[in-house]
Protein backbone atom coordinates (compact mmCIF):
# COMPACT_ATOMS: atom_id res chain seq x y z
CA UNK A 1 0.00 0.00 0.00
CA UNK A 2 1.49 3.30 -1.11
CA UNK A 3 1.06 6.56 0.74
CA UNK A 4 1.19 9.66 -1.42
CA UNK A 5 2.74 12.72 0.17
CA UNK A 6 2.61 15.93 -1.82
CA UNK A 7 3.12 19.55 -0.80
CA UNK A 8 3.40 18.52 2.85
CA UNK A 9 0.03 16.80 2.70
CA UNK A 10 -0.62 13.23 3.76
CA UNK A 11 -3.30 11.61 1.63
CA UNK A 12 -5.37 8.78 3.02
CA UNK A 13 -7.58 6.65 0.79
CA UNK A 14 -10.47 4.80 2.39
CA UNK A 15 -13.84 3.39 1.44
CA UNK A 16 -16.86 5.23 2.75
CA UNK A 17 -19.70 2.84 3.51
CA UNK A 18 -22.30 5.61 3.51
CA UNK A 19 -21.62 6.65 -0.07
CA UNK A 20 -20.14 3.35 -1.30
CA UNK A 21 -17.27 5.25 -2.87
CA UNK A 22 -13.50 5.31 -2.50
CA UNK A 23 -12.68 8.64 -0.91
CA UNK A 24 -9.24 10.20 -0.69
CA UNK A 25 -8.63 12.92 1.86
CA UNK A 26 -5.48 14.99 2.25
CA UNK A 27 -4.35 16.44 5.57
CA UNK A 28 -1.36 18.52 6.64
CA UNK A 29 1.41 16.16 7.80
CA UNK A 30 1.29 17.75 11.23
CA UNK A 31 -2.41 16.96 11.60
CA UNK A 32 -3.59 13.49 12.58
CA UNK A 33 -6.65 12.23 10.67
CA UNK A 34 -9.49 10.64 12.67
CA UNK A 35 -9.10 6.87 12.86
Amino acid sequence: MRQNVQNGLSCHSRGEEKVKLQVQRCYPRTWQPPS
